[in-house]
């Protein structure tokens, strides 16, 4: 036992003499080791190019070959490839396009470099012809001509296009610039519109920035719909609503957004109709009050019929044209392209140091690669330098616990500062310095220890090894008055057993009150390498005092054999009730009475209760009845014996009941006492059974017990780990009984596979019953030859589940091989190991 409390701590923080501020010598080797390290991880990597701006992203491509694979997928996502740059201004060259990685071909800008004209349209459009159908998914069309020319779209130009099946947005911006007259509207654009909405069947999305009005008979997919009419007396004075609802058609029941420039109050008054509109929006408005005010009645009058009018104020024409620049600036460039020749120590050095130096000084790039670490690479990357240090503090202090212990060396007078913030979770245990020996320096440590309790102190855990810790730990707690912690988890594995270990009944005087302290975990066990001739009732005062002292307790965790006063628990909404019947030495202490008794105190304020009683090997005397627990909605027991609560697991006795989980079922003949305590229960909405190491099946019945006693059930999540598959009948017939549930909701876990049939057997079983199923396999370890021929019939059986996932060991190659198979065939299967070949097996024995 004392060596699992150990096993427990070696996660704790390892100690380094620093403050906040006050960094080790920092060390050119580490520093080195610790970016390495962490910057190889392509998870972490495609974590820190997704917060860089486009500038910042583009430098990182070029700091070595890693960094540009991963953030050539993050640029190909997130900018448009300027493809007009891949060609040179020299006329002879024109043809030689500068190479560019295929990953950032995903989107593709090609625009007019120098000014924009409608004669670039007709060139384009022949190119797509002949690429026929292509896998594009989206298209923008933005124009801004600058020229008044007379030049005119030709018809041949707007012939029609071929099919694009993977066409799914559309969006089309026509505007004038608006610092050039324009005379005429965009109606000459209608056909261009038109052929890209014919060759588009399955189009979801369309987008449309002008005063336009296609036909859209033919968008029978279409689930999003955006217009913007740009209205001015300068620039495309044609709008119409008549058009917009024809359309439409009123039966569509569309929004559209109508931006129009308003300098007339009259106009924008008579321009609302709200016939096949539903929402309208007034941008850039420009009206003095004196000729508004007067039509305020009118435009509540007409606007009652709307589901939303926005009027907004005065903004910039040219802004338009400035967010549209922005963008194109935005872009990438492929002239950029062109990677470093990394050969170059000089040039690396100098890229890498800049690069690295910007994104490794961004908090929240930094939260990003802490938040993915273990806790000693998390205790390693503090040491690289003093920004590392301050961010990894706040993450160590979150995720584990300040070892007091190791603050006092054999000299106290010489400990190492540590920052307030890794004083957020405190660990005092029984381990000690070396060079502390006696039991006078180890209780002095435990007093000093206690005393590094903060303001920053939310959790503490103790685990004395001797009970005589417990005296000094509760002495100087009441030094320390009331505190902010919340959670406090004492667990004792002592070992030894002298006549002298008795704790002195002046240890449990009155604690100080505890107002914040919420969470209440006690845990008094005797290491099994000791002989033990004493129950556990010595610690029943210890128990009490830490529940008089908590008046807002809202969870208590008890693993012993003990039965505290509860009746000022007024506030307990969590009960977790581990009671030891028998362990080796150490006689067993349950009273059912006591049990049924402590349970009556808080019936009316529990809503969650983990009953594990454990089995006997004396004689037990079952009693009868209990409290009504009024307000228990979930309820988690053990399908041991040692239940013999006779007319309690009931409908009477627990009317809010909705959730269930019967643990430990390990034989059938457990699962079939257990039932036997309990009376129909129809409240039941979600059930959990675990089977542990199941291998005897004798009573074929319990099933359809199951199903007799819990009728509602809804939610069904079964839990298999060491499962003997060959000792039981098929698991399709254990769940065949199921069938009869009208369920929404399914899961499987299984762990301990290592045969292909085993999987498929769960799959098969599982699949037969109704709603939405999952399946999660783990410690997965089968051979690579003996499931790669199954495969086919892994992704058959997954077809009728969300989601299915295989975990176990993983070997690289293997894993790659199954992930493409698996991805391929559309399957809901998540492979991420469990398969070996005969090497590592061979190597594995």
């Amino acid at each position: 036992m004392q060596n699992n409390f150990r096993d427990k701590n070696s996660h704790n923080m390892k100690l380094q003499p620093t403050s906040s501020r006050r960094a080790p010598n920092f060390d050119s080797k580490k520093v080195s080791v610790s970016i390495s390290k962490v910057v190889q991880n392509p998870l972490i990597l495609d974590a820190i190019f997704s917060k860089l701006t486009l500038p910042d992203l583009k430098k990182s491509r070029l700091v070595c070959h890693d960094w540009n694979d991963v953030a050539s997928t993050v640029l190909g996502r997130r900018a448009y490839l300027h493809v007009n740059k891949l060609f040179p201004h020299d006329a002879p060259k024109l043809g030689e396009a500068s190479p560019a990685n295929d990953q950032l071909m995903r989107r593709l800008l090609i625009s007019g470099l120098f000014y924009i004209r409608k004669e670039f349209v007709g060139r384009f459009l022949d190119k797509i012809r002949s690429f026929g159908s292509t896998k594009i998914q989206q298209i923008d069309l933005t124009s801004h001509w600058q020229r008044n020319t007379e030049y005119t779209l030709p018809v041949q130009a707007c012939q029609k296009l071929p099919p694009q099946p993977n066409l799914k947005s559309l969006r089309f911006q026509i505007h004038s610039e608006f610092r050039h007259d324009q005379n005429t509207g965009c109606h000459e654009f209608q056909p261009l519109v038109q052929i890209w909405l014919d060759a588009a069947p399955n189009l979801t999305t369309l987008d449309v920035v002008a005063s336009l009005y296609p036909d859209l008979e033919g968008c029978k997919s279409l689930k999003v719909l955006k217009f913007e009419f740009v209205t001015s007396y300068e620039n495309f004075p044609n709008f119409d609503v008549t058009k917009v609802t024809k359309m439409l058609g009123q039966k569509w029941g569309y929004d559209y957004n109508r931006k129009v420039n308003v300098w007339d109050s009259t106009a924008l008054v008579m321009n609302l109709s709200p016939t096949g509109v539903k929402g309208v929006i007034f941008q850039y408005m420009d009206v003095t009050k004196d000729t508004f005010f007067p039509h305020i009645q009118d435009l509540i009058v007409h606007s009652r019929r709307f589901k939303s009018v926005e009027i907004s104020g005065t903004a910039g024409f040219s802004d338009t044209n400035e967010v549209n620049n922005r963008k194109v600036r935005g872009t990438y460039s492929g002239e950029e392209g062109s990677f470093p020749n990394f050969n170059s120590e000089k040039t690396y050095t100098s890229l890498a140091d800049d690069a690295m130096s910007k994104i490794f000084r961004n908090p929240l790039i930094l939260d990003v690669i802490f938040a993915k670490l273990d806790l000693p690479d998390l205790k390693t990357c503090r040491l690289v330098c003093h920004d590392w240090n301050d961010v990894g503090v706040n993450f160590l202090a979150k995720r584990a616990f300040l070892h007091a212990n190791k603050l006092f060396p054999s000299k106290f007078d010489e400990v190492p500062p540590v920052s307030d913030k890794l004083m957020r979770h405190l660990l005092i245990s029984d381990s000690f310095d070396q060079s502390i020996q006696s039991d006078e320096e180890k209780t002095e440590v435990i007093t000093k220890a206690v005393t590094k309790v903060s303001e920053s102190t939310r959790e503490i855990r103790f685990v004395p090894a001797q009970k005589e810790f417990i005296p000094p730990f509760l002495e100087r707690m009441r030094t320390l008055g009331s505190t902010r912690v919340q959670r406090i988890d004492i667990l004792s594995a002592w070992e030894r057993d002298t006549d002298d270990s008795i704790i002195p009944p002046e240890t449990y005087q009155k604690l100080p009150p505890q107002v914040n302290l919420t969470s209440l975990g006690l845990r008094f066990l005797p290491s099994f390498l000791y002989p033990r001739t004493t129950s556990c009732d010595e610690f029943q005062p210890l128990v009490q005092i830490w529940l008089d002292a908590a008046p807002n307790l809202t969870t208590l965790a008890i693993s012993a054999s003990l039965y505290p006063n509860l009746e000022g628990c007024k506030s307990l909404k969590v009960l977790k009730l581990e009671c030891m019947a028998h362990f080796v030495h150490y006689p067993g202490n349950l009273n059912l009475t006591k049990l049924t008794d402590m349970l009556e105190q808080v019936k009316d304020s529990l809503i969650e209760l983990d009953l594990h009683i454990s089995s006997s090997t004396e004689e037990m005397e079952p009693v009868t009845g209990g409290p009504i627990m009024s307000k228990l909605t979930t309820l988690s027991i053990h399908a041991t014996d040692g239940n013999e609560i006779l007319d309690f697991f009931d409908e009477d006795h627990f009317p809010q009941l909705k959730t269930l989980h019967v643990q430990d079922i390990h034989e059938d003949s457990s699962i079939s006492s257990f039932l036997d305590l309990w009376r129909r229960h129809r409240g039941v909405q979600s059930l959990t059974l675990t089977m542990n190491l199941f291998e005897d099946f004798e009573d074929e019945e319990f099933e359809e017990e199951i199903v007799d006693l819990f009728p509602a059930v809804k939610e069904f999540n079964l839990v298999l780990t060491d499962i003997d598959f060959d000792g039981i009948p098929t698991l399709s017939e254990i769940t065949e009984p199921f069938k009869t549930w009208d369920l929404e909701r399914v899961s499987v876990h299984v762990d301990g596979v290592s045969k292909t049939s085993e999987l498929m057997d769960v799959l098969k079983a599982m699949s037969g019953l109704k709603g939405a199923k999952s399946a999660q396999f783990w410690a997965v370890y089968i051979k690579e030859d003996q499931f790669s021929v199954h495969i086919q019939d892994l992704i058959m059986f997954s077809k009728g589940f969300k989601k299915v996932e295989i975990f176990g060991g993983v070997v690289p190659e293997i894993m790659e091989r199954m992930r493409a198979v698996f991805e391929a065939s559309g399957a809901p299967i998540d492979f991420t190991g469990g398969v070996a070949n005969e090497f590592e097996d061979e190597e594995r024995k």
